[in-house]
C-alpha cells in the first residue's frame, strides 16, 4: 500500500500549512526520514487541530504534543497544554511531561517576534534533542514596525535588533562556525 504524501494528508485534514502556505514543499525535505521512527514532536499553536491531526498520520509512531493559547486537551497520542507559549512555567511544565525524545518542534503559535524568540530560547536549549529539528513559522512578524496580531502589539521591522529573523541570521553564523570548519566552506 502506498503511503499517502504530506500534502495528501494535510489536505485531506484541511490544515492550512498546505492549502494556505504550502509548506509541505519544504517540510518533506527535512521530516520524511523521521517518518517511522519512535520519538516526540511538539507544535506550539493548534488552532483547530488540523495540523496536529496531519503530523499523527504523517508521523505513525510518533507522540504528538502541543501547546495551545485556548485550550489543551488530552487525545490518543499525547497531550496538547493550554497556556501561553511565552510562559516559561508552562514550557518548563511541558518539558518535565514528556519522556520521549523530542526530535522536531515546530513553532505556529502567537506569531509575537518576542513570544518566538522566548520559546525557542528555553525549548531549543532544554528539550530538543541533538540533531532534531525546530521549525518556526511565521516570521514576517519581524518585520512589521507597527502591527498588532492576536491582541499582541508588534513594533520590530527591518534589521530590528530584537527581531527573530535578524536573531536567527546571527545563529546561522554561530552553528555554521561551531559545526562547520570555514575550510569546508572553502
Amino acid at each position: 500500500m502506498e503511503r499517502k504524501s504530506l500534502k495528501k494528508i494535510g489536505l485531506s485534514v484541511g490544515t492550512d500549512k498546505i492549502r494556505h502556505h504550502g509548506y509541505h514543499r519544504y517540510y518533506t525535505t527535512f521530516l520524511e526520514h523521521l517518518r517511522d521512527m519512535d520519538f516526540a514532536m511538539l507544535e506550539i499553536g493548534i488552532e483547530r487541530g488540523g495540523s496536529l491531526k496531519m503530523w499523527s498520520e504523517y508521523f505513525s509512531r510518533a507522540e504528538i504534543y502541543g501547546i495551545d493559547i485556548n485550550k489543551g486537551f488530552q487525545h490518543p497520542r499525547g497531550i496538547v497544554f493550554k497556556g501561553d507559549q511565552s510562559d516559561l512555567d508552562l514550557l518548563n511544565e511541558v518539558n518535565e511531561n514528556i519522556e520521549k525524545e523530542v526530535r522536531f518542534i515546530i513553532d505556529d503559535g502567537s506569531h509575537h517576534p518576542e513570544h518566538q524568540l522566548r520559546t525557542f530560547n528555553y525549548l531549543f536549549g532544554n528539550m530538543l534533542s541533538n540533531g532534531g529539528i525546530y521549525i518556526l513559522e511565521d516570521t514576517e512578524t519581524s518585520y512589521w514596525s507597527d502591527g498588532r496580531l492576536y491582541k499582541n502589539k508588534i513594533r520590530r521591522g527591518l534589521k530590528h535588533p530584537e527581531s527573530i529573523v535578524e536573531i536567527t541570521k546571527s545563529l546561522i553564523s554561530l552553528v555554521r562556525d561551531k559545526w562547520l570548519p570555514v575550510e569546508r566552506c572553502l
